[in-house]
């Protein structure tokens, strides 16, 4: 703490109510305060955000100190100085840039940093996807920027609008957070831009809670005798905050989740993972859960069936998050479950990075993640800065190996103890769940729609899944897995065809399906004018067709009653008109030699 100014430490102590820092903290400070880049690694929840603001806070107040010729710029004279400092610099002019993968975490990071920046008379702008692009050049346009924080696509695409207008001259910091999922995501050609149009002379910050490859690859290109850090977190002895149950990390061991989560998994089939999810939060109503499942067309399916299926005051409080939703919507439920008490957000792993949600108590993760290393973030959005925190994955049976596989990365996981009395009281209350999802779903052609989207959804994740010799798409039982989605028909897939647990699989007449009407009245008065305009369209095809088959009957027929030559007749009449035809062309060159005819004339004729 003692390297902090007195207004960054009044922000920490009395706004946020921090009295000392975190291990990552304390490691980084004094690396990035320094001349020394760094590329950090920690834990989920261990305070990273933190760990590149309060420094980038310090480097630009002490830039602004040096040019003024006083350390101190706290004081009164302080305060004149920052006034006159915002005079002498002009709009285009940056400080800082702190880059982060998503919409979400870049707003949070803002939010983070804000008290911190006004505190000390900075500015800071966020610039992100979703936002007005107009607005964010105007911003460019008319201030000067001490820390700016957005999402890669908008910032690559804002220095390539605003380079005359942009200056590096005070430039000090580069942050790249959540390093490894930003070049997971694809943004490797979009930070490599940004990296290109910075100043060399700078000091940069990877953090990230895993050191991937491509990130050690990353440090080597674009940091300058970067500063290793890497924050361990090691098993506690039972009793000592870890969780009991056998578990292969063992007391002293590293560990890349807090000793403060207690991680547990359940083994279910497909079609059981509805009840057993409900069951769950009806005995959890009163606390937090983050629900992560594979894919958006999953989360929009669950998010219209969940919420019927639960007790009213239960089911209110269920919100869906997926990266599909228009910015301003996934804005405003973010916030909304931020500020709920108690409640089920079901998401995607839109929400598994760095997103700080206060007091969730278990994340359950309906569907392990594609990506095994998204399985720490998940979880990480519990037991954050020292709380507790719970997690469950729920597993099929041909998935156990996932345990192991978790064990050996460090993740200690043990069964969930309540597991049988979980399953028997889901039984008991929620036993015909599918059922009344497919009465459900008789009524409403839009849920029919969805939960054939997130079956098919579901099996091309499973089918692309990483860990491919745990998750093998040939064990996958997808009678179930239709079963799950309440599919009435199957849907035209590579996967079936290969599959021979599909054969017996009950399709409902494709006539009842047509007739399964939407529950929106505008988009089914829709649906019935085009149905009418396909069949008027099959009609007229069906016609054209029958009428093209009578005219080759009857051609067909006619070629029949003609007299057919022999072999040896129609290969005389064709030499006739051979030799006809050089005969023919004989006489017009004659004509043509004699002059009684032109060259253009005979060339004409000869081609006709």
């Amino acid at each position: 703490m003692e390297l902090l100014s007195a207004k960054v430490r009044g922000v920490l102590e009395e706004e946020l109510g921090f009295t000392r820092l975190t291990p990552v903290q304390n490691a980084t400070l004094p690396k990035f305060l320094g001349n020394c880049d760094v590329a950090v690694e920690a834990c989920t929840g261990s305070g990273k955000t933190l760990a590149f603001v309060l420094p980038i806070v310090e480097l630009l107040l002490q830039r602004d100190a040096d040019e003024d010729g006083d350390e101190d710029a706290n004081g009164e004279e302080g305060k004149g100085r920052v006034e006159t400092r915002k005079k002498r610099r002009r709009p285009g002019m940056w400080g800082a840039m702190i880059v982060s993968p998503t919409r979400e975490l870049a707003a949070q990071i803002a939010k983070v940093a804000t008290p911190f920046v006004k505190a000390v008379g900075l500015e800071l702008a966020l610039f992100q996807g979703g936002s007005n692009v107009g607005e964010d050049m105007d911003k460019i346009e008319r201030s000067s920027l001490d820390v700016v924080v957005g999402t890669p696509g908008r910032l690559e695409d804002l220095l390539q609008r605003a380079e005359s207008l942009l200056s590096w001259r005070d430039f000090e910091v580069l942050v790249l957070d959540e390093a490894d999922v930003l070049l997971d995501l694809g943004f490797e050609r979009a930070v490599t831009k940004i990296l290109s149009k910075l100043p060399k002379q700078r000091r940069t910050g990877l953090f990230s809670a895993t050191q991937t490859r491509e990130v050690k690859a990353l440090v080597r290109a674009g940091l300058r005798n970067p500063a290793i850090i890497s924050v361990k977190v090691h098993r506690a002895a039972v009793g000592d905050g870890a969780s009991s149950g056998s578990t292969g990390v063992k007391a002293g061991d590293a560990q890349r989740t807090p000793n403060s989560l207690e991680n547990n998994y359940l083994v279910c089939h497909q079609n059981e993972k509805l009840r057993l999810l409900l069951e769950f939060l009806e005995q959890e109503r009163d606390r937090k859960a983050v629900v992560f499942f594979a894919t958006c067309a999953s989360v929009a399916f669950y998010e219209r069936i969940i919420p019927s299926l639960l007790p009213s005051e239960v089911g209110k409080q269920v919100l869906a998050l997926h990266g599909k939703l228009p910015q301003k919507k996934r804005v405003k439920t973010f916030e909304a479950f931020v500020e709920q008490s108690s409640g089920a957000l079901l998401c995607t792993d839109v929400a598994a990075r760095g997103l700080d949600v206060p007091d969730v108590d278990w994340i359950v993760q309906f569907d392990p993640p594609q990506d095994p290393s998204f399985f720490v973030h998940r979880v990480g959005r519990t037991a954050r800065a020292g709380r507790q925190g719970r997690a469950l994955v729920f597993l099929l049976p041909k998935e156990t190996a996932y345990v192991n596989y978790l064990e050996n990365q460090k993740v200690p996981i043990v069964p969930l103890a309540t597991g049988d009395a979980l399953a028997r009281a889901s039984e008991e209350r929620h036993g015909n769940a599918l059922e009344k999802v497919r009465e459900l779903v008789m009524k409403d052609r839009d849920l029919l729609e969805r939960g054939t989207r997130a079956f098919m959804a579901f099996v091309r994740s499973y089918r692309e899944h990483k860990c491919n010799f745990i998750f093998r798409m040939r064990e996958l039982n997808l009678q179930k897995v239709a079963e799950a989605f309440v599919l009435l028909r199957l849907p035209s897939m590579k996967e079936f065809r290969e599959s021979k647990g599909l054969k017996g699989f009950p399709e409902t007449p494709a006539s009842v399906v047509a007739a399964i009407p939407y529950k929106d009245k505008v988009r089914e008065r829709q649906r019935q004018a085009k149905y009418k305009k396909i069949q008027a369209t099959a009609a007229e095809t069906a016609q054209a067709r029958k009428e093209a088959a009578i005219q080759q009957k009857k051609a067909a027929a006619k070629k029949a009653k003609e007299p057919r030559r022999s072999k040896a007749k129609r290969d005389k009449k064709a030499m006739h008109d051979e030799w006809e035809s050089l005969g023919r062309e004989e006489r017009l060159y004659k004509k043509l030699k004699r002059g009684k005819l032109s060259q253009a004339a005979f060339d004409e004729l000869v081609d006709s």
